[in-house]
């Protein structure tokens, strides 16, 4: 049951990152997300807030356990996702601790807006934090399917050696 419920929450965060990133692609187009798409940006500034120990991000008063456990378990993806980004990172001119640090606080606060003001941020890194999300999305999703590669059934053996 435990493993299903894992699954269940990590499927639950890749799909609100998924969403979250592609709003975020639109906003970086000119495009508000509408009232249904800001409680989904402002879900993900919330969430990656407690994944990312580094963010300035201040967590609202009743965020639950639930949350807390999602984000334990994606932190490791998080980080991943950021290494594997880390080219279009250089790219963008972020190439020490503290420009990633001052992009990813600069991220969550478009994220924490809800799409309600126009990003300070240029396009390019709007969509590159869009980026980020979907990477992370899809290194969740690759944990739940074990990469694909096939599952050992569970073996019981009663009193056997």
């Amino acid at each position: 049951m435990v493993d299903l419920l894992q699954s269940g929450r990590l499927f639950e965060v890749s799909s609100r990152l998924q969403n979250a990133s592609s709003l975020l692609s639109s906003l970086a187009d000119g495009v508000a997300p509408g009232e249904t798409g800001r409680p989904v940006l402002q879900w993900a500034r919330d969430f990656l807030g407690q994944v990312d120990w580094s963010s300035d991000v201040s967590v609202p008063q009743g965020i639950g356990g639930g949350m807390a456990v999602q984000a334990a378990s994606a932190r490791p993806s998080f980080y991943a996702a950021i290494l594997r980004i880390a080219p279009d990172l250089e790219s963008a001119g972020i190439t020490r601790e503290d420009a990633l640090r001052d992009f990813l606080n600069a991220i969550y606060q478009v994220l924490g807006s809800g799409g309600a003001e126009k990003p300070a941020l240029l396009p390019e890194r709007v969509k590159l934090g869009a980026k980020l999300l979907h990477v992370l999305s899809q290194t969740l999703l690759v944990q739940l399917t074990n990469n694909g590669v096939p599952r050992q059934p569970m073996q019981i053996t009663i009193g056997g050696t």
